[in-house]
This record gives structure tokens, sequence and C-alpha cells, in this order.
């Protein structure tokens, strides 16, 4: 693969009239998107499991073993709160990020064009995960006392034979002691969206080195333009990853399946809101392929091949990186494509 070619990747902003420097691209990036990221949190429920439960007595150990199991070793936990409640929000936890994901170039700027929908789409997300955090709250009385009475099952089961009655209890309340409040569960509940101003200017840090500010300055100039590429990379990965798998079946079975074309459109739709770089490449794939729906299984397999085809070549000459393991075609029977349609082309502007 050839070294990036920046200028070639970037030259859309170019045609904006915007200069192509890291201060410049950075006030750029900084008015048309933010950085987005998802915090959450909540009572898991886990309590560790008290060494003697497991049989395991390291009071007895040698000072350096204590040490060590005190430091390195979690041998086992109880999970408080049911399975099927903790599966729903670890679940919603899931397509919170996902929303993000989406929404995101290159992890986590998210252009203004996508953040009205992110933003509503979260909402949603948000009220579900409450709503499954208090059907919890309120059901701590008896999710309590079905943990205890099974942690008293347990105990009284497995050391028995092994312990004092006294020693028990003691067991008991130690684990039991962990159980968090229902009033704590729910004040350390929390999913929010968190916003933050792509930064435009480099670190300046008092009492810094001068070689260590230069540094600095210049791994955020290096963000800068690596934000800008990567969101171009990737927007134009998914649109070659997609229609590598399309015409793999196409080759295969002789047909696009409708939601073939129904991703297509979404796809194209989604470049278009992460286009916030101006990329023409990814802007004239996105343009072709918004409306494939329309047309019928040649035109669309014409379409997406123009378009593979396209993205290998725009990928040669920039530098950018595709998954070619995706790709039903090899190497050389690429070149030899991109050669046929070249020929073709003269021919038919000559």
């Amino acid at each position: 693969m050839c070294k990036l070619n920046e200028k070639r990747l970037l030259e859309g902003l170019s045609g904006k009239g915007i200069e192509l420097n890291a201060r410049a691209l950075a006030r750029y990036t900084a008015e048309n998107g933010v950085l987005v990221n998802v915090h959450c949190s909540r009572k898991r429920g886990h309590i560790g499991l008290p060494p003697k439960l497991l049989g395991i007595h390291p009071e007895k150990w040698k000072d350096d073993s204590q040490e060590f199991f005190a430091e390195h070793i979690n041998m086992g936990r109880l999970t408080m709160i049911p399975k099927d409640k903790e599966t729903l929000l670890s679940s919603l936890e899931g397509r919170a990020r996902s929303l993000v994901e989406k929404a995101s170039v290159n992890g986590n700027y998210v252009p203004l064009a996508s953040y009205d929908e992110l933003r509503a789409d979260f909402e949603e997300v948000r009220k579900q995960y409450f709503d499954a955090v208090e059907e919890v709250a309120q059901g701590w009385s008896a999710i309590t006392e079905d943990f205890k009475k099974g942690v008293r099952e347990m105990v009284e089961a497995r050391c028995r034979k092994k312990m004092l009655k006294r020693d028990r209890e003691k067991l008991i309340a130690s684990i039991l002691s962990a159980i968090p409040s229902e009033s704590d569960y729910r004040a350390y509940a929390d999913l929010t969206l968190e916003v933050r101003a792509f930064p435009t200017t480099g670190v300046t840090t008092e009492g810094l080195a001068p070689d260590l500010q230069d540094a600095l300055n210049a791994t955020w100039k290096d963000d800068v333009v690596a934000n800008a590429i990567k969101g171009i990379e990737m927007g134009i990965g998914e649109i070659f990853s997609l229609c590598c798998s399309i015409m793999t079946t196409y080759t295969n079975v002789g047909k696009i399946h409708g939601r073939s074309t129904n991703a297509l459109s979404r796809i194209a739709v989604r470049a278009k809101k992460i286009n916030v770089f101006a990329n023409p490449m990814l802007e004239s794939l996105a343009s072709r392929l918004e409306n494939v729906g329309d047309l019928n299984d040649a035109d669309v397999a014409d379409c997406v091949e123009d378009c593979l085809l396209d993205t290998v070549q725009y990928a040669r000459t920039t530098g950018i990186s595709l998954d070619m393991s995706k790709c039903c075609y090899t190497e050389e029977q690429l070149t030899d494509m991109l050669e046929a349609r070249k020929m073709f082309e003269e021919k038919k502007g000559a």
C-alpha cells in the first residue's frame, strides 16, 4: 500500500476554501462535530466469596503467599441481581454504546449531522435502562431476602461439618454486610451521553520542558489529521465491504436480494452524514448507491461492481486500507478489471 496521500483525501475541504493545516483542520473539525462517550454505572450485585467458604485458608500460609492471594487472586463471587434482569441491563448498555459507535467517525467523533438523531435514540434507550433499574429497585426486598436465604443455605450445606455454628454465622454476616441498600442501588445507576468539544489547540501545560511540549503539540497535530483520515477510510471501507458481500452473492446465485439494496441505501445515507470532511469519493459512492432499490438486479450489480472497483482504485492511489479478505476477486483480477474498464472508457471517449 502506498503512503497516505492526505492532500488527495482532504481535497474536498480545499475546494471549500479550508487550508489543510492542523489548526484550520482542528477548527473545522470542532465546528462540525463533537466527541461523544457513554458513561454507564450500576451496582452489579457482585459479592466476593470469603476464602474459607471456598475451602482456602490463606491465614495459614506464609506471609508472601498471603500477600499474593490478597493482591492477585479472585477466587469467586456471588451475584445478587437476578440473571434475567442483569442481562437486560447489560443489553441496554450495549445498545447505548452501539448507537454511539454507529453514529461516530473514528470511534467517538460524531458529526453534527448525526448528533440530534443519536441523542433522540439514546434518550429512548436511557429511559428503558432506568425503567429496568427501577424494576430491580422496586423488587429489592424480595431480591435481598432470596439472596440471604440462598447464602445461608449454601454456607450451612458447605460448612456445617467444617465450622462451628458461631463461625458459620460470622461468615454469613460477612457476606450479607456487602449487600447494598435499595437507595444506593438507585443512586449509583446512571446512563449518560458525555459530550465534549474537539480540541482546537495543542496541549499547553506550565512547567513542561520545551522538547516535551513540542512532542505533545506534534501528537495533537497527528490526532487532528488522523481523525479526519480515519473517518474517510472508515466510510469508504464500510461501503467496500458491503459491495464485496453483494457481489459474492450475485456471482454465486445470480440474484440481488431486497435486503441488500436496502442495506446499500442505508449505508449511503450514513455515508453522507459522516462525510463531514467532504471527501469526493465518499460523496460519489453515497450518491450512486442511494437509490439502487429502483434498479433491476443486473443494473444493481453493475453499479455495485463499479463502486467496488472505484474504491480499490482510490485506495491504491491514496493509501487508505481496505479489508481485501471480504473481496471475491483477487488482486490480479481487480487489476485486470480496472485496466479493462480504463480501455473501454478511452475507446468510448475517442
